[in-house]
């Protein structure tokens, strides 16, 4: 009698897929605090300093302020209402700021 043998039957072996986790998106790196006032003098052709920063104030305590004179906005000057985020009181900065003052 003949024996019959059945064809072998290999299962395929599959690694199951290594998933990575999920990366976070990239940080944008800090912005600066923002300048009051700032674009609204530069829209009037003034070239603005930052030198209330020589006085003890930060970026966003004081706000930029165009001035007109005959009929021109030809200056600006500083408002600081805070000194590094805290209340401190109005304080006016010339352009220049030679002179801050109460």
């Amino acid at each position: 009698p003949a024996t019959t043998v059945a064809p072998a039957t290999t299962a395929a072996r599959t690694t199951p897929a290594r998933e990575e986790p999920p990366q976070a998106p990239p940080q944008a790196p800090p912005q600066a605090p923002a300048i009051p006032g700032i674009e609204d003098c530069r829209a009037h052709g003034l070239e603005v300093t930052m030198c209330y920063r020589d006085h003890g104030f930060a970026d966003g305590d004081c706000k930029c302020l165009p001035g007109m004179y005959q009929g021109q906005y030809s200056w600006y000057q500083w408002l600081c209402t805070t000194k590094h985020g805290q209340p401190s009181g109005m304080t006016f900065c010339d352009q220049a700021c030679a002179s801050c003052h109460p």
